[in-house]
């Protein structure tokens, strides 16, 4: 849908929106279906940023306008600084591993680095929040939860954002629906990476902290910054082990898709 709307206005017609609902979906029923289905989002943007770049930025002549070259590339932006936040991961992990080998030849980056990092994220953690609570009107319960929801899709998201840099190419996979949830251990398995990765950054917190022969502002911050790293990949554990727990609308919402399914085969 997104590039058959670029392909639309490329070939200068317009688009106009309908503020109308014209059909409802259902949402996956466990991390794993949800993990596959953002993951297919994230890449196929990149698919499109891809084959459309010499129009998006403007060095084919097409029907495009500043303004609509704009919001295309601006909306993908946060999905390519996830992209960049889970390569800094890999980075971190590694320069962190040699100071923790070698401690006297390797120091922290400078804290202006790690202070300008955490300060990103906590804008966009507290404007997330902000825009759930005030402009959506969700409550405080539903606020925190898409946050951890959208904290914990980031390596899934930077995973994708990084094979779609590089070229790699998917078929459209359609989510599965009603399927079973998963028993704990399948959650835990199906957030198994995001648990490695939060271990690994807190291990080298830890680690860094223990083999420090005087606190100084750069390490101390450095530390902060491994376990903010941590965040989003540990709210993917949390996230994967509620979707395993069992819920009182499900079963009543089965029972009506299976009678409307039976209704219709009969008419």
């Amino acid at each position: 849908d997104a590039e058959l709307g670029l392909r639309v206005l490329e070939h200068g017609h317009e688009a106009r929106f309908i503020p109308r609902s014209y059909g409802k979906g259902l949402t996956p029923d466990n991390f794993l279906d949800y993990k596959v289905q953002r993951f297919r989002w994230a890449l196929g943007a990149l698919q499109i940023l891809r084959k459309h770049r010499s129009k998006l930025f403007g060095t084919q002549t097409s029907a495009l306008s500043r303004g609509q070259r704009y919001h295309f590339v601006v909306g993908w932006l946060p999905w390519l600084a996830d992209g960049l936040c889970l390569l800094f991961n890999g980075v971190a992990i590694a320069w962190s591993v040699a100071m923790i080998v070698a401690p006297a030849r390797l120091n922290p980056p400078l804290a202006v680095f790690s202070a300008f990092v955490i300060a990103l994220f906590a804008f966009k953690l507290i404007k997330m929040l902000v825009l759930y609570r005030w402009q959506v009107g969700a409550s405080v319960g539903q606020t925190l939860g898409a946050a951890v929801a959208g904290l914990g899709l980031a390596f899934t998201v930077g995973r994708a954002v990084m094979l779609g840099a590089i070229g790699r190419e998917a078929p459209f996979h359609r989510t599965p629906k009603l399927a079973r949830r998963h028993s704990v251990t399948g959650a835990l398995a199906a957030a198994a990476p995001e648990a490695v990765l939060a271990s690994l950054l807190l291990g080298c917190a830890v680690g860094i902290s223990g083999t420090a022969p005087f606190a100084s502002i750069d390490r101390t911050l450095w530390c902060a910054l491994l376990v903010v790293f941590a965040v989003p990949h540990l709210a993917a554990v949390v996230l994967s082990l509620l979707s395993a727990l069992p819920s009182p609308h499900a079963r009543p919402l089965v029972r009506k898709l299976e009678d409307a399914v039976s209704d219709s085969r009969r008419a």
